[in-house]
């Protein structure tokens, strides 16, 4: 944040690119274009999101590439360009978090605060059969018998790409000996996801994805179960003004339990409030976040009802085409949280016509 605040005190340095973009030619710190890609950690699941003791949780993370760079897959229709990333390797870990810690630091690679109960964690293997090309990483958790009740644990991801040497281990080693620092932000990601421990009769649960939609912005929308089969979206000409790229909306939808009742600091109920990330490999998101809130409420929009989907605007890419949609296909990940660190996330894609 701090380097942030200097370039754009000093009106100079690199134009860093969109949160939401999934990018096709990233560059490194001197504004060099990386030819081996670039790593992303979209989200971190844990199923459930809160646990008693001597229970079973499930992790899911959501890493992905640029097609550009990722492995080839089969498919149906023969080999196809993935956003899953070429030889990646995780580790994972956990720890319990101290009860005084504000700010948690990952396990194993603490430099203020001592973390214990430090551990490695088994992964998963894919399913079988593969739902879609580049499925999520997996590990699982079970949590102690402790009963100093409630506790955080912290689980630690590590993962790494061909172009880390070493893979997740190696990078493991080389952030220990730099207190915590990834040796490659390209190519080796350090995400923490923390999993309450309590004794509560009413423990926070995952929202739902209950279908995902697509289509012209003011036309009736295409819309199918998360991770099945893709859209389709126009395919624009390279002169193609921008002012004549059409607008297609992608919108999600929750499942109707997806809305929890919590409590506030205070301890009084209180509704959840549920957002919305959204990811493209290709074109122009209008936004990356979105909203369940009644904003139009007349009361206070937590008391409100919330909305049963959110949407956003995106359109497709004209001179970059050839780069941003390799084989015509574009890729569309979306993140639905809720405030007390429930996440649920899916995948799309839209070939082109």
């Amino acid at each position: 944040m701090a380097c942030g605040l200097i370039l754009l005190g000093t009106g100079c340095g690199p134009e860093f690119p969109p949160f939401w973009l999934i990018e096709p030619d990233p560059r490194g710190p001197d504004g060099q274009v990386d030819p081996a890609g670039k790593l992303r950690v979209l989200g971190i699941q844990a199923e459930p999101p809160e646990v008693g003791p001597s229970a079973q949780v499930t992790l899911s993370a959501l890493v992905v590439t640029h097609p550009r760079h990722g492995a080839v897959l089969s498919s149906p229709n023969g080999p196809r360009r993935s956003t899953q990333p070429l030889g990646l390797s995780t580790l994972w870990l956990a720890c319990r978090q101290p009860a005084e810690v504000v700010s948690p630091e990952p396990c194993g690679l603490e430099q203020q605060n001592t973390t214990t109960e430090l551990r490695r964690l088994d992964p998963m293997a894919p399913s079988e059969p593969m739902l879609f090309p580049g499925e999520p990483v997996r590990a699982s958790l079970r949590t102690s018998s402790a009963a100093d009740l409630p506790y955080t644990l912290l689980v630690t991801l590590i993962v790494a790409d061909a172009a880390q040497p070493g893979g997740a281990e190696g990078c493991y080693a080389q952030a220990k000996a730099s207190r915590g620092v990834s040796p490659s932000v390209h190519h080796c990601l350090i995400a923490i996801k923390a999993v309450r421990v309590s004794s509560s009769t009413t423990p926070n649960r995952n929202p739902g994805i209950v279908a995902v939609a697509f289509g012209r912005d003011g036309e009736r929308l295409v819309t199918r179960p998360p991770d099945t089969e893709p859209f389709s979206y126009p395919r624009l000409s390279p002169s193609t003004s921008d002012s004549d790229r059409p607008k297609l909306t992608f919108s999600v939808e929750r499942s109707a339990d997806s809305v929890e009742v919590g409590q506030d600091s205070a301890g009084q109920p209180r509704n959840e409030s549920l957002s919305a990330t959204f990811y493209t490999t290709g074109g122009t998101l209008e936004a990356g976040r979105g909203s369940f809130l009644d904003l139009d409420c007349p009361g206070q929009p937590e008391t409100c009802p919330q909305h049963p989907r959110t949407s956003i605007l995106w359109q497709p890419p004209t001179t970059r085409a050839e780069r941003e949609a390799p084989e015509d296909v574009i890729h569309f990940f979306v993140v639905v949280r809720d405030d007390r660190g429930g996440l649920v996330f899916s995948r799309s894609a839209a070939y082109g016509r």
